[in-house]
């Protein structure tokens, strides 16, 4: 559920090779889109459509997120290899920003489908704009989001990055 927005918004992305998807409800306004394309990169332009369609129809803005400082040791905690079933995190800092770059293992949509590149893509910035949450800072993933979830002793657990969840290595 994202509680950024005036009103809350359900949704659901998804994929195949060449193709990426998003559906987002917005049960209060009675309304729904579906946005379907057919480029592995479609995510880039999924969220940003939607987030058009929301405040063309609805009248509904989508927040800009404010980064807030971070300390530097919080952002050291997350330096380090990810991993997904389908893809992988390498997260490093510089100069006292955060960076994460992804590579895709491929896998998909069975086992023995190489990743449809070896290299990884171009570090992101991401920079904190609440306790554990994280805006993308740079293109091609501005303003998408990431997430710490954290053990009970407060250790980093696991990393979402988008809408996969990776494990430290």
């Amino acid at each position: 559920m994202d509680k950024l927005r005036a009103a809350q918004t359900l949704g659901h992305g998804g994929g195949t090779v060449g193709q990426i998807s998003l559906l987002t409800l917005v049960p209060e306004h009675d309304f729904g889109i579906l946005l379907v394309t057919n480029s592995s990169s479609g995510s880039q332009v999924t969220q940003k459509v939607t987030n058009l369609a929301l405040r063309e129809y609805l009248g509904l803005e989508t927040p800009k997120l404010t980064p807030v400082k971070t300390p530097e040791r919080r952002l050291r905690e997350l330096v380090g290899s990810y991993k997904a079933t389908l893809t992988s995190a390498e997260v490093t800092m510089s100069e006292g920003k955060l960076y994460i770059s992804q590579r895709s293992l491929g896998g998909f949509p069975t086992r023995d489908v190489p990743p449809p590149s070896p290299e990884p893509s171009p570090p992101v910035r991401y920079e904190f704009y609440d306790v554990d949450h994280m805006v993308g800072m740079d293109e091609p993933f501005k303003d998408g989001l990431a997430s710490v979830l954290r053990d009970p002793k407060g250790g980093v657990d696991w990393l979402r990055i988008g809408l996969r969840i990776h494990k430290p290595l």
